[in-house]
């Protein structure tokens, strides 16, 4: 068995990772700083982005690869793409509770939240206190989860008219 930490032909390295992309995390930091290397590693699991050199948790392309793959790959990304409205609503597409990563106002984007909860109605929970209590968004999260009711504003959830809603 070819132990990955010891490869030092970078082809080599493309190769597995075309079919393991977490294997990124053994290879050698010159190699977590090559943007072909680590575009192909995130390409094939979004999460090995957390294995590659810190330069690339801010490569903008390398993050929407990562995100488009896997979104909790948001957990991840440096600087201001974890506020990036075009990242977060690629990662929450793809995963509603990456909305849990997303920084600075994304939780309070209606547009991201609404994209989030089709998602999974769950990561209502993650949505700002504003939205937690906006009737459309709260809806769209029950009718992905039953459960996300929980996670509704007390106002909302104390509505009358919003319990007929749901049922």
């Amino acid at each position: 068995m070819v132990i990955i930490n010891q490869f030092t032909c970078k082809q080599q390295v493309l190769l597995t990772l075309i079919h393991i992309g977490s294997s990124l995390k053994f290879v050698s930091d010159d190699l977590k700083d090559d943007r072909e290397v680590v575009m192909t590693a995130v390409k094939q699991d979004g999460t090995a982005l957390r294995y590659a050199s810190v330069n690339m948790w801010f490569d903008r392309e390398i993050v929407m690869a990562a995100v488009s793959q896997c979104g909790e790959a948001l957990r991840y990304v440096g600087g201001n793409l974890g506020s990036d409205k075009e990242v977060v609503l690629r990662a929450v597409t793809k995963k509603g509770k990456a909305l849990e990563y997303a920084r600075g106002a994304m939780s309070r984007d209606k547009q991201v939240v609404m994209c989030a909860v089709s998602q999974d109605g769950r990561s209502l929970k993650y949505a700002s206190r504003d939205l937690r209590n906006d009737r459309e968004v709260v809806l769209r999260a029950i009718s992905r989860s039953r459960r996300a009711i929980k996670y509704a504003s007390a106002e909302l959830k104390n509505n009358l008219n919003f319990e007929s809603d749901i049922n």
